[in-house]
């Protein structure tokens, strides 16, 4: 993210960067063939680069290297539940922030991360000798993933920003408001379980808050809508 950001980062460094890791070229490939991409024949990063561009080879990378997050044999079912809404509303955090005058530099990674407080919940209880099960703990997760979500994103020395979104994303403090980008992720993520991806609960008073924030009216949510079924059509 730093590299693609500076103005004067030769691309070819970028390329070099991703491909030393060889399995993350490998995920980076294989994620750029399927849905939302579909980058068909491309066959090494440097053709990714070339095909999409920067922002998207960016998502691309940010996707493959946060993928073993989304491991956990205790809570697998609910785990890859959560996996598939991060990946929606990232996507469609984009799609929200290009229907407003937000800058999207961050867009992706806030909705990818928005909940990963609830991964680091769910990872620790998995690690008790006896884990509990979901009904046990699901009430204290939610009560802790935005501040869990927030201390993790400082941890990974995330822009503040990123730390910030994580923290408010629901707009449920008056403060969360004053971030335009939690507001994108609110509505992003209310829109993800809206169109089956959903993980948790499918309370959707948040999505007229936040469309407020924005100055977004229903026609346009309607369009943000639209746009995300075409992009998320197939992603698994």
């Amino acid at each position: 993210m730093e590299l693609a950001r500076r103005p004067e980062t030769d691309l070819g460094r970028l390329v070099h960067t991703v491909e030393r890791d060889p399995d993350l070229a490998v995920d980076v490939l294989r994620l750029a063939h399927g849905p939302g991409y579909v980058a068909i024949g491309v066959a090494s990063v440097e053709q990714v680069l070339t095909r999409l561009g920067v922002e998207p080879l960016i998502e691309l990378v940010l996707r493959a290297s946060f993928r073993p997050l989304f491991v956990n044999d205790v809570y697998a079912e609910r785990v890859d539940a959560l996996r598939r809404h991060s990946v929606a509303t990232a996507h469609i955090t984009r799609i929200v922030c290009r229907q407003t005058a937000l800058d999207g530099d961050y867009a992706f990674v806030c909705g990818l991360l928005h909940d990963a407080g609830v991964l680091a919940a769910l990872s620790v209880f998995a690690q008790a000798s006896a884990p509990p099960s979901l009904v046990e703990i699901w009430a204290a997760v939610e009560a802790v993933h935005a501040e869990a979500g927030a201390t993790v994103a400082r941890h990974w020395r995330l822009p503040m920003d990123v730390a910030y979104v994580l923290q408010f994303h629901h707009l449920d403090e008056a403060r969360a408001g004053l971030h335009p980008m939690a507001a994108a992720v609110c509505v992003a993520d209310r829109l993800a379980v809206q169109l089956g991806f959903a993980y948790g609960d499918d309370d959707m008073r948040a999505l007229p808050r936040a469309s407020h924030v924005l100055g977004l009216t229903p026609a346009v949510i309607k369009l943000i809508r639209r746009q995300a079924e075409a992009v998320l059509d197939g992603v698994d």
